[in-house]
């Protein structure tokens, strides 16, 4: 339930940037304080820099945002929304999809970490949560 969730939470990290074209969003490469102590730094700092690539617009689609801001600025905004949720959907999967190298070094082996992914509606703010499950070695 929700207090089991709780319980489990270790941190929630959120990305810098709105998710746009002048401000993309970023994952610091330097892990919060809650993390620092129990995950491998250089993991921590390719999974930020793996994640960020996905937060980078192309120079495509720079090019026809900005067109589309000239042309007919309505169809810039709907052109951004579709980008932004493409780049969280990008970062959600992933985020899916990684191994949890960053914890490899944990003493306690047994813990298994989880992240997620989630964002606003909007899509203009994107957050990690790590969670970690007590029980999945021990039961």
């Amino acid at each position: 339930g929700l207090a089991h969730g709780v319980e489990n939470h270790l941190v929630r990290i959120y990305l810098e940037g709105r998710n746009t074209i002048s401000s993309p969003l970023y994952l610091s490469t330097y892990p919060p304080p809650e993390l620092a102590m129990i995950i491998d730094r250089a993991e921590y700092q390719e999974f930020a820099t793996n994640l960020n690539s996905f937060a980078q617009f192309s120079e495509k689609q720079k090019a026809i945002y900005y067109f589309w801001c000239v042309v007919f600025y309505p169809m810039a905004v709907i052109y951004l929304q579709r980008l932004r949720h493409e780049i969280v959907q990008s970062m959600q999967k992933f985020i899916g999809n990684y191994t949890h190298e960053f914890f490899s070094h944990f003493k306690v082996q047994q813990l298994q970490e989880s992240l997620r992914g989630f964002h606003s509606l909007d899509c203009t703010v994107f957050y990690v949560e790590v969670y970690h499950n007590k029980d999945a070695g021990t039961g």
